[in-house]
């Protein structure tokens, strides 16, 4: 146990494992987590308990709805409820282990069946199997906030419309579980589409600990021999100096990033410097699950000064110090420039209808035309507050400041919850999970 968190002192790491033991070797057996994992998720909650004195047992509900208000930014207060009613059979009492395991089963997991599952059940309270009218309307309406309330409730209408039209199939006037999971089955990005449920990666970086021994490479990362932790240490020492001058970044942060880079490099051949760009297109259809190849393209150019080349280690860490940026204005910059391919300081209305177009799919001709054509207004009427005809990057960034939600409005550009795998590759950084005081800045 004194390997796995160097925080804690001996005394400390066997009370863990005493306290911990029988889950640690149940858990596996029912989630997708190894003992090892389960472990480290179990020590970021023994150290929420910790914080509550030397006799306490568990998470109280206040940490439970601090964590989601605070690092993973959901701020619906009811979802948050819904989601702590959904791992726990007591409302009332504490927060315990086994419904914090259970928390990063579904948050972690890869299955989109489960999520779907779990994100419908979040929407749908009263158990129904059914959306009704009256439910969307409660959820749109948090969608739109403004001081001209005929603009907001015009808003609220047409998006209340596209939903039920994307949505009922049947035309029944009530979403069922199955319309939803066809319609989220078909395009993911619609799995939260009544409000926010599941962490974004960039929450990922409040899960890494900041240990400062960057010495002892040996317990880096444990798939290395000594000799090629020494080979690591010796071709990425300068970059690892560099960045962590110019990023958000610790050196041991910016070590462990670069060893899942370094494995990319691996996978090459011995002589391999580089990662190539197949490795990072790849990297994102199947792990960050980005199906948009022009965004992809879009994010490289954003990062790397020559799109012919492979992808070099500096690009890498700058394309997780925008993944993992705690500063929204970083977000909105990143993205509009992916969205203003031409570096206009505009997106006009064959920008947005290009986008518009990739969100419908069908059969029905007519009816994907009309979908796409009421989207097209209502981001319009959303975001181009002046009604020249064309989005602004200021336009843009005062809405998301509102509105952070919205950031990703013409396509996915980040990660979801499960890029955070990418991160835990690292045997290190999920062993060293810990959630350190928020120095999280929105604005």
């Amino acid at each position: 146990m004194n390997k796995l968190d160097s925080t804690l002192d001996d005394v400390q790491n066997t009370r863990f494992s005493n306290i911990y033991h029988d889950l640690i070797k149940q858990a596996p057996k029912t989630t997708q987590f190894s003992e090892l994992e389960v472990q480290s998720i179990l020590l970021v909650y023994h150290k929420f308990v910790l914080a509550n004195g030397p006799k306490a047992k568990y998470m109280t509900r206040k940490q439970f709805n601090n964590l989601f208000l605070v690092l993973f930014k959901i701020y619906d207060l009811q979802i948050i409820e819904r989601i702590l009613s959904l791992i726990t059979t007591d409302l009332k009492k504490d927060v315990d282990p086994l419904a914090w395991v259970k928390l990063f089963s579904v948050f972690m997991s890869k299955k989109l069946d489960q999520k779907m599952k779990f994100a419908f059940r979040i929407y749908n309270p009263a158990n129904t199997g059914y959306l009704t009218r009256e439910i969307v309307t409660f959820a749109v309406e948090k969608f739109f906030m403004g001081e001209d309330e005929d603009e907001v409730n015009e808003l609220r209408s047409d998006m209340l419309e596209l939903l039920f039209k994307k949505f009922d199939q049947d035309r029944d006037g009530a979403i069922s579980y199955e319309e939803y999971a066809a319609v989220v089955t078909k395009n993911p990005m619609l799995l939260e589409f009544l409000g926010q449920c599941f962490p974004r990666v960039d929450e990922s970086r409040q899960l890494v600990g900041d240990r400062r021994s960057y010495s002892k490479m040996n317990k880096l990362d444990s798939t290395l021999d000594d000799v090629q932790n020494t080979r690591f240490s010796n071709i990425y020492h300068d970059l690892i100096k560099q960045m962590a001058k110019t990023t958000q970044f610790s050196e041991m942060e910016v070590q462990s990033i670069l060893l899942v880079y370094h494995k990319f490099v691996l996978a090459n051949g011995p002589k391999a410097k580089t990662m190539t760009k197949k490795q990072f297109n790849n990297l994102f259809l199947v792990l960050f699950k980005i199906y948009d190849l022009q965004i992809i393209e879009r994010i490289l150019s954003l990062i790397t000064s020559d799109l012919n080349k492979d992808v070099l280690p500096i690009a890498w860490v700058k394309l997780f110090s925008v993944f993992m940026a705690s500063k929204l204005e970083q977000k909105i910059k990143f993205t509009f420039q992916i969205y203003n391919g031409a570096n206009t300081g505009f997106l006009t209305r064959d920008v947005v209808t290009f986008a518009v177009e990739k969100f419908f799919m069908g059969e029905d001709e007519d009816e994907v035309n009309e979908l796409r054509s009421d989207m097209l207004e209502v981001l319009f009427k959303k975001f181009d507050i002046d009604r020249d005809g064309a989005i602004s990057y200021e336009e843009y960034a005062a809405v998301v400041i509102k509105e952070p939600m919205l950031l990703e409005f013409l396509g996915q550009c980040f990660p979801n919850v499960d890029g955070m795998t990418v991160i835990a590759y690292c045997t290190n950084i999920l062993s060293q999970i810990q959630f350190a005081k928020s120095t999280i800045d929105d604005k």
